[in-house]
């Protein structure tokens, strides 16, 4: 026979077995939703991710970019300055190989046969003849002969209405030096010669 004790106990293990039943039923949602929240964390890290990695690598490529540019200008520079004292190391021997020569005879009858050829047509025109002190002896005093320490050798002709004739080797190391420089910037450059402006 069944005592109450017995549907009691019944009683009770049914209860406890529909709260556990229950309970399970809850923590398996409960894990679902665990799950499903891990799963958009997850997704939502990755695009994080990957949004940081994208700016990292953007400002890795501009950072890059100006070293690279940084660096260019640096050797540009670098190499302008080594051209400048290459090309001023040149001048300076030629300019001094130069003031050994107008001592010589040569050069005085180079002088003269130049002068005489530019002044031929236009001597009635001429104010004055600016010259080194060098050649200033070379020059007739009817061309009005005016010394400069900063002629080298040569002459300038100064004429009427502002006209000027430069044969001075101020000029030719200045074109001298110029030209240096162009070869010396497609050589560096592309390897290939220098090529007149006209």
């Amino acid at each position: 026979m069944i005592t109450i004790e017995m549907k009691i106990d019944l009683f009770e293990k049914m209860i406890e077995e529909r709260h556990l039943v229950e309970r399970r039923q809850h923590l398996e949602q409960l894990k679902i939703q665990y799950a499903q929240l891990l799963d958009e964390m997850a997704v939502k890290y990755e695009a994080q991710r990957r949004e940081k990695l994208v700016h990292l690598e953007r400002k890795v490529t501009l950072e890059m970019s100006q070293l690279e540019a940084r660096e260019k200008v640096s050797i540009q520079r670098l190499i302008r300055e080594n051209e400048a004292w290459l090309v001023r190391r040149l001048v300076e021997a030629v300019k001094a190989e130069w003031k050994e020569r107008i001592k010589s005879e040569r050069y005085k009858a180079a002088f003269l046969m130049h002068f005489e050829r530019l002044t031929a047509d236009i001597s009635s025109k001429i104010q004055s003849v600016w010259v080194s002190p060098m050649d200033f002896q070379l020059i007739p005093v009817r061309y009005n002969p005016v010394v400069s320490e900063e002629i080298i050798g040569g002459f300038i002709i100064r004429c009427e209405g502002n006209q000027q004739v430069d044969y001075t080797i101020n000029r030719q190391l200045e074109e001298m030096s110029l030209k240096l420089g162009c070869m010396i910037d497609h050589l560096i450059s592309d390897g290939g010669a220098c090529h007149e402006q006209k």
